[in-house]
């Protein structure tokens, strides 16, 4: 990665070309996914523990859902673009096949 969530042209290390691979939004719904079944349940717990006030609760949430997923989402991407590059997929494989069979 280059920045927070931009893809390196090339490897700086082997200079395999990266700037290819595309993720989409796959890194977006995972990191939220993920997030969401951390945040979800321990404001669950909490509501029924403690019985805080709702807009503190809701405040606590949301700027904790937020640190995770600010946190996660590079992370994500990586794993994802790593996953893709392992499987020798270029991005286009659905296109490719409309074209071909449409």
């Amino acid at each position: 990665m280059e920045g927070y969530l931009r893809v390196r042209a090339s490897c700086p290390h082997c200079a395999e070309p990266l700037g290819h691979i595309r993720a989409d939004d796959g890194p977006a719904y995972f990191t939220m996914l993920i997030s969401g079944h951390v945040v979800v349940p321990l404001v669950l717990m909490a509501e029924q523990r403690w019985h805080p006030p709702m807009v503190p609760l809701m405040v606590v949430s949301v700027a904790g859902m937020s640190l995770l997923i600010w946190r996660l989402l590079p992370r994500v991407k990586g794993a994802m673009l790593g996953l893709i590059w392992a499987l020798r997929l270029k991005g286009d494989e659905i296109q490719g096949d409309i074209n071909r069979h449409g």
